[in-house]
C-alpha cells in the first residue's frame, strides 16, 4: 500500500517527531508498503531520501498549519495514496483531509502522541482546548485506524475498531546504538531535553538534587539541549552549580545517542498530568536501546516498563529533599553492581522489528474495512 506520513516538522533530523515517524516508516516498509514523509515546517523547503523512505519538507506557517490544509494539498490530492497518516494534527486540517480522504476512497489514520495542555493567554487557551477537545474526543474517535503511543491513549479509544500502540521505535541494528566502554571509577549521568514548566521536563530539580550530594566526587553529569545561561535564567538559579555539571547546549540528536552509549544512567523527572500521563518519552525509549539505566518518576507507562525491562529506578519527587535521597541511595550502590544492571537491560525492547506481527494485523484491519 502507498502511505503518506505527514507531521509538523523537518526530516530527517529535525526532532522527536521526526524520529517517530521515520522509525514507524521503517516498520511499515518492513512489511511491504511504500512510504513517503511530508514534513510542514516553518523554515526548510527540500527533498531527500532517507533509508529508501523520499521526505519532502515545505514551508507550512504556524497559523495556516493550524487551520488549512490549502499550503500543501496538492501534495495530498491525486498522488495515488492509499493511506494518510497524520501525526498530531490539529482539528480543522485532519478534518479536511478526512473529508477529500473519503471523497477518494483513502485510509486516514492518525498517529496520536500527545494529550496537549492549553497555554497562552485566555483566548488562546480557549481556541486550544476548542481545537484538543474537537480533536481527541470526536475526530480520532472517526480515523479508519489509530496509532498510540502510550496504554492511556489506548485505553480511552479501546472502542476504536483498528488501534495500534507503537512506543517510540530505533532501528537496533544501527552501529549508533553500539554500547561503548564507560569509565570504571565514575558514574555518567546524561539528561537531554529542554526546559520545560509543567508540560515536560524539570531540569532544575535534577541540577539541584544532584549538587551537593553525598557521592558527589565520582559523578559526571552531562546537560544536552540546555546552556548554562538558560538554565540560570529559566528558573532564576543564583548558586553556583558544581564543577560536574557540565551543561552542553543545544546538539545534534547523534551526539545525544553516543552519550547515551557512554552513559550509566538517563535522568529525567516530569510533573504529573494528562499531557505527561498520556505521551511516552523517546528518551525512555534511546536510554534503554543505548543500555542506560534510567532514573525518573511515575507517569506514563514507565514504570511497568522499567519493572519489565529491568530498566532502572522509578523514585518518589514529592520534594527536592527526598529526590536527593532517592538518588543518594541509587548513585552510592557499587559500580560493580550498577555495570551489572547495564547488561541486563532489554536493549532490543524497543527495535522496530519487534512489532512487526501488531503492525502486520493492523494493516490487515485497514485493507478489509
Amino acid at each position: 500500500m502507498n502511505i503518506l506520513y505527514i507531521g509538523r516538522t523537518v526530516f530527517p533530523d529535525g526532532d522527536a517527531v521526526a524520529q517517530r515517524i521515520l522509525s514507524n516508516s521503517r516498520l511499515f516498509n518492513s512489511l511491504g508498503h511504500n512510504v513517503t514523509l511530508l514534513g510542514l515546517n516553518s523554515n526548510c523547503n527540500n527533498r531527500g531520501n532517507v533509508d529508501g523512505i523520499q521526505f519532502d519538507n515545505i514551508i507550512v506557517p504556524t497559523g495556516s498549519f493550524m487551520t488549512s490544509i490549502k499550503t500543501y494539498r496538492t501534495k495530498i490530492d491525486n498522488h495515488g495514496y492509499d493511506i494518510l497518516i497524520c501525526y498530531n494534527f490539529p482539528a480543522a486540517p485532519l478534518f479536511q483531509i478526512m473529508r477529500l480522504a473519503r471523497r477518494d476512497g483513502v485510509k486516514v489514520v492518525a498517529d496520536c502522541t500527545e494529550w496537549y495542555m492549553p497555554k497562552g493567554n485566555l483566548l488562546k487557551r480557549i481556541f486550544r482546548k476548542m481545537d484538543i477537545d474537537c480533536r481527541m474526543k470526536y475526530l480520532h474517535k472517526r480515523v479508519d485506524g489509530l496509532i498510540v503511543i502510550s496504554s492511556f491513549l489506548r485505553d480511552y479509544y479501546s472502542k476504536h475498531k483498528n488501534i495500534i500502540l507503537l512506543p517510540p521505535l530505533v532501528d537496533r541494528s544501527d552501529a549508533q546504538w553500539e554500547r561503548q566502554e564507560v569509565s570504571s571509577d565514575e558514574l555518567n549521568i546524561v539528561f537531554a531535553g529542554t526546559i520545560g514548566f509543567g508540560n515536560k521536563d524539570r531540569v532544575d530539580w535534577i541540577v539541584e538534587s544532584l549538587s551537593d550530594i553525598s557521592c558527589a566526587n565520582r559523578l559526571k553529569v552531562n546537560i544536552f539541549g540546555v546552556s548554562a545561561g538558560e538554565y540560570t535564567e529559566a528558573y532564576h538559579y543564583s548558586k553556583p552549580i558544581p564543577d560536574y555539571i557540565v551543561f552542553h547546549g543545544k546538539v545534534s540528536h547523534s551526539e545525544v545517542i553516543k552519550a547515551l552509549t557512554e552513559a550509566d544512567f538517563q535522568i529525567f523527572f516530569r510533573e504529573h498530568n494528562i499531557s505527561n500521563m498520556a505521551g511516552f518519552p523517546t528518551k525512555f525509549a534511546e536510554a534503554v536501546s543505548a543500555g542506560a539505566l534510567v532514573i525518573t518518576n511515575s507517569t506514563s507507562d514507565l514504570p511497568a516498563m522499567i519493572e519489565k525491562l529491568k530498566a532502572g529506578f522509578i523514585i518518589d519527587i514529592t520534594s527536592k529533599e527526598v529526590i536527593k535521597e532517592s538518588l543518594a541511595s541509587i548513585l552510592e550502590e557499587h559500580i560493580s553492581l550498577i555495570r551489572e544492571r547495564e547488561m541486563n537491560i532489554d536493549t532490543d525492547a524497543f527495535d522496530y522489528k519487534r512489532y512487526t506481527p501488531e503492525a502486520e494485523s493492523f494493516f490487515k484491519k485497514l485493507q478489509e474495512s
